[in-house]
């Protein structure tokens, strides 16, 4: 599943993983891993319909 991003949202993500080391896609796995726990109970109420 490729993942498409602003510029802006590359450069800045491009900054970071030089600052901490850390690849790209790992922050971007973690923004994900963010969302989902974000919206779990609100997913949960949709299944038991």
């Amino acid at each position: 599943m490729p993942a498409y991003v602003r510029p802006d949202q590359k450069d800045a993500l491009e900054a970071l993983s030089k600052a901490t080391g850390r690849p790209m896609q790992e922050f971007l796995r973690e923004g994900i891993d963010l969302v989902l726990r974000k919206y779990q109970r609100r997913m949960a109420k949709e299944v038991r319909k």
